[in-house]
């Protein structure tokens, strides 16, 4: 499994660069967290709205053994194509019942948790051409464990989807989220998940939208 960003993905790390940094990934690296929301939504790459759209399926059917097949572009009822505004990129074809989580949602829900809290060292950006969005804060909070003198700090982890994949959720724990590899092993000692809505499986056809 690997960090699963593409070009249209990006990142922010505070102080810590990410293992993969200097593989080609877009990883904006810090000296202090992002002071605004503002700020952070930019640094993180989550400056986007997804967008709802219409499905068509391409239907063809030949008016003679010569001529060309005439092609017919019917709606598809009950789907929608969820894509990103600023790109156009598709993030999933979802059924019409799905209520899209906006990327604003999940950084008030992160700041909702992170409020009065000692937070540093975090993280925030985007994995699989946006499709699933994360935030991070490690908590000043250490813990030890038995025969190990090392403290170890907790992170704070909000993470949302637009592909269906998982829910809105936050959880701590030790996993720093730079990848998709960290957030799946982050997702093993998940806790406290706040909400949860998610898409169905996608038609098995070739779509357009517009």
């Amino acid at each position: 499994m690997g960090h699963e960003m593409t070009e249209h993905d990006r990142m922010y790390s505070v102080r810590e660069a990410p293992w993969h940094m200097g593989t080609g990934t877009n990883v904006l690296m810090l000296d202090t967290a992002p002071e605004t929301r503002m700020l952070r939504i930019d640094a993180a790459g989550h400056g986007f709205i997804v967008e709802e759209n219409d499905v068509y399926l391409r239907r063809e059917q030949l008016a003679g053994e010569l001529a060309q097949p005439d092609a017919t572009f019917p709606k598809v009822r009950g789907w929608k194509a969820l894509t990103r505004s600023d790109t156009g990129h598709i993030l999933n074809v979802a059924r019409g019942s799905y209520e899209v989580v906006q990327n604003i949602v999940g950084h008030e829900l992160f700041e909702a948790l992170s409020k009065g809290a000692q937070l540093d060292d975090g993280t925030g950006g985007t994995v699989k051409g946006g499709a699933v969005c994360y935030l991070s804060a490690r908590v000043d909070e250490p813990q030890l464990v038995d025969g190990d003198d090392s403290p170890i700090y907790p992170y704070v982890v909000v993470m949302w989807t637009h592909d269906g994949s998982g829910a809105l959720q936050a959880r701590r724990t030790s996993a720093r989220p730079v990848c998709w590899n960290t957030i799946s092993q982050g997702r093993d000692d998940a806790t406290c998940p706040k909400h949860k809505t998610r898409e169905r499986p996608r038609p098995s056809a070739d779509v357009l939208t517009c």
